[in-house]
């Protein structure tokens, strides 16, 4: 999607290769610089500081020391020695990977970046380190098989009171038939991302006729709520 306008009675969605396509409302779930990009004139103006970036490393591992799931699904990480936030023991959460993977081999995913922090540094090495450290079992390069690392910019908003009172102010300013969802709109967490999509999919979901939404300052309401 390159643009998003009004369209008749509703708006129009530009699509690249696709064309024009049009519908009584449109959901935005982009970050939040891709977002007011695509809102054109509705989204000029609005100087939200940019977000945080996070990388996830996820390792397969040849290890059976891990066969005892020693933390269980993952664990969460407090600031201190290892720069990981969290990690997740994807083999020991989902049944069907240990299966499909058998005794002795494993899959984590370690997540770094918080509010500010630079990981572009962040590598194998480095998350092997720390699954060691947070798992409390001897790990060592050698035992990785294959890795992938996902790197992501501008996706942590502020979790500061500034930063919810510009997003209430900008969902308060949409035009009817225009929406956007996502963490930055939101708040961080699955939960929340997941209650305030649900949320915006049920309001464009009975809009009435000719697509026009609700008032959004009900909607501002609820994301400054959930931010808190």
């Amino acid at each position: 999607m390159t643009a998003v306008h009004r369209g008749g009675a509703g708006w129009a969605a530009d699509v690249a290769g696709t064309g024009r396509l049009h519908a009584p409302a449109v959901v935005l779930a982009t970050p939040a610089r891709t977002a007011l990009g695509l809102l054109g004139p509705a989204g000029a103006g609005w100087d939200l500081p940019a977000g945080s970036a996070i990388t996830h490393l996820t390792l397969l591992l040849a290890a059976p020391a891990l066969d005892a799931a020693p933390r269980g699904s993952g664990v969460l990480v407090a600031p201190g020695p290892v720069r990981a936030k969290a990690l997740t023991h994807l083999s020991a959460k989902w049944p069907w990977l240990r299966a499909a993977l058998g005794p002795g081999r494993h899959v984590v995913r370690l997540s770094y970046g918080r509010p500010g922090e630079d990981v572009g540094d962040v590598d194998g090495a480095r998350a092997v380190a720390d699954a060691a450290t947070l798992l409390g079992v001897p790990l060592a390069e050698e035992q990785v098989l294959a890795h992938r690392v996902v790197r992501r910019t501008d996706v942590l908003a502020a979790p500061t009171p500034a930063h919810r009172a510009r997003v209430a102010e900008l969902l308060a300013a949409l035009p009817p038939g225009l929406a956007v969802t996502g963490a930055w709109v939101a708040g961080t967490g699955l939960a929340a991302v997941t209650e305030h999509a649900r949320a915006v999919a049920a309001e464009v979901a009975g809009a009435p006729a000719g697509g026009w939404l609700g008032d959004r300052s009900a909607g501002a309401d609820a994301t400054a709520a959930a931010r808190k």
